[in-house]
């Protein structure tokens, strides 16, 4: 049996929340872009809660995106 391929969609990203920049230089998480492609239906990271940080670094579990599945490329 095939599994259908997973479908994604822009989502905004948790870590610069959207501004594509974090601390004045490009955001880690999302590559500058304020969004991230997230397989659907979109997940918000069990581990930061969807807030793409635990204490000052970005959460290990979701890259900083806030969100689970993220397709990176």
């Amino acid at each position: 049996m095939s599994m259908s391929p997973a479908k994604h969609a822009p989502e905004t990203c948790a870590f610069c929340k959207g501004a594509g920049e974090s601390g004045g230089r490009r955001c880690p998480a999302c590559c500058g872009r304020g969004m991230v492609t997230v397989a659907q239906p979109a997940k918000r990271c069990a581990l930061c809660n969807g807030t793409g940080r635990l204490c000052i670094k970005g959460c290990p579990a979701c890259g900083g995106t806030g969100w689970m599945g993220v397709l990176r490329e």
